[in-house]
């Protein structure tokens, strides 16, 4: 469980509302930092993926 997935929720919703385009994806079974302790398992091999398209995006490639 993360923590902050609440606050992270609420503020990508203000962003929206704003017009600012962004993206909030929830990673289920994780908890805040699970990237940094498992860096080869299948969820963050799933968050690299989406943050890497992510910035293909913004970017234009």
């Amino acid at each position: 469980m993360d923590l902050f997935s609440v606050e992270d929720y609420t503020y990508a919703q203000r962003l929206v509302v704003d017009g600012v385009p962004c993206e909030f994806h929830q990673i289920y079974g994780v908890y805040h930092g699970f990237d940094v302790v498992e860096p080869d398992s299948p969820q963050t091999n799933l968050l690299n993926d989406l943050q890497r398209k992510a910035l293909k995006r913004m970017l234009g490639n």
